[in-house]
């Protein structure tokens, strides 16, 4: 800035030294023609010498250098004042109406989806592990029938092996205890009979005792002694006779000794005889009959409380045997519907391919495979898989159509029957035929619209397959004879409380006036105009330089 100042300064005050050269030449040359005013001034400037305007003695050189430039400066001063009164009397912009086509085009991405697809899972009810042995690659064309993925299914066999012989175990474990059951259940009456019959025989036991056996047994043990002592008084009494016969006889003493100690001995016998018949009643009568007694008074209650406790026991042991019975039955039931259910599994995932086509790993959620890349490093082998996955899905490469996205504010344009053209990304060179076949109605949870876009295929367009994706042009409007304005043509209203579109009409006098239009479809930066103007009037493309003052 400081550079530009110096040089205004410098060219100023040469200015001022040339024109009072000039004047001074003039007033010395006053003859000259104007022919010649006019050449030097259109002369091609000069730069100076520096050397020269200093020099004192080339006086004439400095003239006519100060004289061109001079010229120069009054040349430039003219064409300003010049270019100034053009642009104040440049006229405003104007556009004359005319009718013109107004054709909206609108650009979807679009996915092609086979119509015909069919979804693999597998849907064990039991067995959940499922580790991947083998599957075919995605892109594969199979036939019905053809082996999809094949499992590693050694445990499961196993399993299964091991539930039928546990299953056999399980049907000898019945029959058994069916026959324990019966058998109890027949036993039980006779093993109440037999202890109710002890428990009689017991009291009748007890009863004779009392009554009959321990009173004659008493009698019996006093009866032996008292034998014994009329056996002792007997034999005593005989000795005594002896001795006083063989006292009175003339025997000889030998005779008589011998028939003495044969006497004695007998009486000596029973002595013995009734101290042990003595003993024996003591040891029988305070003894082995009270013994006797008491045994018989507990045989009797163990009899009874055995019967109480068979009356007791027997019903709850027939109750359990029959709860075991059908526990066992009930366990029976489960391994077999679990072997069933593997035996079931085993056959499910043996399956092959439910229709024929081209193999895709993952769903097709609305033209677009959404869980493929994950799946395709789970059907590896040795990868894990979740049961009732969609894992593969069978497409059919025909009938095909395209799915796409719809974002709400080109929803006016998109509906049902209009025409279009689908490019696919692979083969840009082709345009098929489309034509929008369905629009949900309800905007999906990514709040844009789902569409269905019916395409057309010729024999040559073979590789075009389900996945592929596609640039969708439809043309949602189209009038051949709209009234189109600049969108920067038209204005808001300021002066106006509502909200209201306006553009300045310019009459033939050249005036601009305000004037109310309703717009219609916008297009590449220009407006429809549906009310307020018509062909052949003209309008401002600005706004008049007095409304933006006010």
């Amino acid at each position: 800035m400081g550079r530009s100042w110096a040089y205004a300064s410098c060219l100023f005050v040469m200015m001022a030294f040339t024109v009072a050269l000039y004047a001074d030449a003039k007033s010395s040359a006053p003859k000259e023609t104007g022919e010649k005013e006019k050449a030097v001034s259109n002369a091609p400037a000069q730069v100076p010498d520096k050397e020269n305007s200093k020099g004192k003695g080339d006086q004439k050189a400095t003239d006519n250098a100060d004289e061109e430039t001079n010229s120069s400066d009054a040349e430039k001063k003219e064409e300003a004042k010049s270019s100034d009164k053009k642009e104040e009397k440049k006229e405003p912009k104007t556009l004359t109406i005319k009718e013109s086509p107004l054709r909206i085009e609108m650009k979807i991405s679009g996915m092609f989806e086979a119509e015909k697809a069919t979804e693999v899972s597998y849907d064990p009810k039991a067995w959940k592990t499922l580790k991947v042995a083998e599957a075919v690659e995605p892109g594969t064309e199979v036939k019905k029938g053809d082996r999809l993925i094949k499992f590693d299914l050694e445990d499961l066999e196993k399993a299964i092996a091991n539930l039928q012989l546990d299953v056999k175990l399980s049907d000898i474990s019945i029959e058994t205890a069916e026959a324990e059951l019966e058998y109890i259940e027949k036993a039980t009456p006779l093993d109440l009979e037999y202890a109710e019959r002890r428990r009689r025989e017991g009291d009748e036991d007890l009863e004779r005792f009392l009554s009959v056996d321990r009173p004659y047994s008493q009698e019996q043990a006093h009866m032996n002694v008292r034998r014994w002592r009329d056996s002792l008084e007997y034999e005593k009494e005989e000795l005594g006779q002896l001795e006083k016969m063989y006292n009175a006889d003339d025997l000889t003493e030998e005779t008589e000794e011998i028939v003495l100690r044969r006497q004695r001995d007998r009486v000596a016998t029973a002595e013995f005889g009734l101290r042990g018949a003595e003993l024996n009643r003591d040891q029988f009568l305070d003894v082995s009959l009270p013994r006797r007694s008491q045994m018989l008074r507990d045989s009797v209650t163990r009899t009874r409380l055995e019967l109480q406790s068979i009356k007791d026991r027997l019903p709850l042991m027939v109750a359990q045997r029959r709860l075991a019975l059908q526990k066992l039955k009930d366990e029976h039931k489960k391994s077999s519907e679990h072997l069933s259910e593997l035996q079931g599994d085993l056959e499910i995932l043996s399956a092959t391919a439910p229709a024929s086509g081209i193999v895709y790993y993952g769903r097709c959620v609305r033209g677009k495979w959404t869980t493929g890349s994950t799946l395709e490093s789970q059907l590896r082998p040795g990868g894990m898989v979740k049961a009732n996955q969609v894992l593969m899905t069978i497409v059919e490469r025909r009938p095909m159509n395209v799915r796409a996205s719809i974002d709400e504010k080109d929803l006016w344009g998109i509906k049902e029957g209009v025409d279009g053209i689908a490019v696919p990304t692979a083969f840009p060179d082709e345009k098929l035929e489309a034509s929008i076949a369905s629009v949900t109605p309800l905007p999906l949870p990514n709040g844009k619209y789902d569409a269905t876009i019916d395409v057309s295929f010729r024999a040559n367009h073979g590789m075009i397959v389900p996945g592929m994706t596609c640039e969708l042009e439809f043309v949602t409007f189209y009038n051949p004879e709209s009234i189109l304005v600049p969108e920067t043509a038209v204005f808001q209203d300021d002066e106006s409380e509502e909200s209201r579109e306006i553009v300045y009409v310019v009459d033939e006098e050249g005036e601009a006036t305000k004037r109310d239009v309703v717009l219609g479809k916008k297009s590449k930066g220009k407006v429809a105009i549906l009310e307020g103007i018509k062909k052949g009037e003209k309008i401002l493309l600005e706004k008049p330089k007095d409304d933006e003052k006010d």
